[in-house]
């Protein structure tokens, strides 16, 4: 009975980690996802991508929003994450990305912020194969999604990221009802992490990543619905 008790109240990540300690999951995912992986450019005065979970299911204890927009996050140990799956007879791909925190820059006279913060894109194509054409590209914005049938695009080559079609995106604030940050399409070439697929992710960091509490952020392909949720919304958007 100790035993089971133990097990039962046991929290499913390991340990709470400093943002710039936790380290990167080596890069695993399938043809596709890498076909169509973004590049994302860092913006001004806002912090760049982290790895939210290392292979052990450590987990990222975020940045206080406070000093500096940028202050003490502008590092480039990242990391994206993607999920695909098959939506109304599409292909859905959505790349993710951890942010320590969002605060709003000064310039926007915004007060505010939060600890953590996840952002991501859906990649829609006709099929889940590699050359398949781009539809559309929803970017997450303040729990919704705003759409580009055109976004701006970089085709790869050898030797850099794989041969593909990359969506060129940027992470930046913009006042909108909310002065928080969202990403949206740039035409910034920008730079690529190792991709993890939720598919091969290790159990442990899935497990974090299904269980841990980001506060005012929330992990958009978890397990808990939210991940069918995000599709429903991104879909609809036109």
């Amino acid at each position: 009975m100790a035993a089971t008790a133990l097990y039962m109240t046991t929290p499913a990540f390991a340990a709470v980690l400093d943002h710039d300690k936790v380290q990167q999951i080596p890069a695993n995912a399938t043809d596709v996802e890498l076909y169509f992986q973004p590049m994302i450019a860092d913006g001004p005065d806002s912090c760049n991508n982290y790895p939210a979970v290392d292979s052990a299911g450590n987990v990222s204890g975020g940045l206080n929003p406070s000093g500096a927009p940028d202050g003490h996050c502008r590092g480039t140990n990242g990391q994206v994450y993607s999920r695909m799956a098959e939506y109304y007879d599409h292909c859905a791909i959505m790349y993710s990305y951890y942010f320590p925190k969002d605060q709003p820059p000064n310039y926007l006279g915004a007060a505010g912020g939060h600890r953590h913060d996840w952002e991501n894109i859906v990649v829609w194509t006709n099929q889940c194969k590699v050359g398949s054409p781009i539809l559309k590209i929803d970017y997450s914005t303040h729990g919704k999604y705003r759409v580009n049938y055109n976004p701006p695009l970089w085709r790869g080559r050898d030797g850099y990221l794989v041969n593909g079609v990359h969506p060129k995106v940027g992470y930046h604030a913009t006042y909108d009802g909310f002065a928080d940050h969202s990403l949206d399409w740039t035409n910034d070439n920008g730079r690529s992490q190792p991709l993890i697929s939720w598919s091969r992710m290790p159990v442990p960091a899935k497990n974090t990543l299904n269980s841990y509490d980001f506060g005012a952020a929330s992990v958009p392909f978890k397990d808990d619905g939210a991940f069918w949720s995000n599709l429903q919304k991104a879909w609809k958007t036109e």
